[in-house]
């Protein structure tokens, strides 16, 4: 694991998700596809814990993370948990992002 929930005050804390998803996203970027699905999977177990509020975002995150391994299995399952959850609480954002990336994702298929 990243270390970094000793760094900010241990698992409790509703940041800790963020810092994860972003960290995974930075990690994405570079290129260093297991390292951000290590972080993002971390993100997501906490999120679902301690920040609800973002936890739909992250199954997003991690599912565009899949993707991107040639998991595109994988990734439709969790864009469309994702859609199901960020449409309950009304996340218009989200929603707009998992349909974009549901799209992408089957025309790659």
């Amino acid at each position: 694991s990243s270390g970094i929930n000793a760094e900010y005050g241990g698992k409790t804390d509703a940041q800790i998700p963020v810092l994860l998803s972003d960290m995974a996203f930075t990690y994405q970027r570079a290129g260093r596809l297991e390292e951000a699905l290590e972080a993002v999977n971390e993100a997501v177990l906490l999120a679902e814990k301690n920040n609800p509020m973002v936890y739909q975002t992250i199954l997003c995150n991690k599912a565009t993370i899949l993707s991107e391994l040639g998991e595109a299995g994988k990734a439709e399952v969790l864009y469309e948990k994702a859609l199901k959850i960020a449409t309950k609480k009304s996340d218009w954002q989200t929603i707009q992002e998992v349909k974009r990336n549901l799209k992408i994702l089957k025309q790659q298929d």
